[in-house]
């Protein structure tokens, strides 16, 4: 979880990165031209910048899912990838065609406390 979030706070801090050298850098009239010239503007000022910053924002939308998943897993399921995905190996899981229930799942969202106690 904690890499999961630093990922998404560093794509942030790249994404504001590439926003502040376009600013410093690029001769842009946003307010004039409108939108998608100064896409061209930016793509033509600086194309590795662009790229940078088009990677950055598919990497944040795909963390962000990831992020999400993650936490409905510890959440809801109360279990995490590893146990969901080796689910029919362990004893403690009754799994069926449509869930997987454990035996530890005392309240929705009491994972969420207990994952955060196990780490500190």
């Amino acid at each position: 979880m904690g890499y999961l979030f630093f990922l998404l706070c560093m794509i942030c801090w790249m994404i504001y990165g590439c926003i502040c050298y376009w600013r410093i850098h690029c001769a842009t009239s946003y307010t004039k031209d409108g939108f998608w010239i100064y896409i061209t503007q930016i793509a033509t000022c600086s194309p590795w910048m662009f790229w940078m910053f088009l990677n950055s924002l598919f990497h944040f939308m795909w963390v962000a899912v990831l992020i999400m998943c993650q936490l409905y897993q510890i959440a809801v399921l109360g279990i995490t990838t590893n146990e969901r995905m080796n689910a029919r190996r362990y004893k403690h899981f009754k799994v069926t065609a449509t869930s997987i229930e454990t035996i530890y799942l005392k309240k929705k969202c009491w994972h969420v406390v207990s994952f955060k106690k196990k780490k500190t």
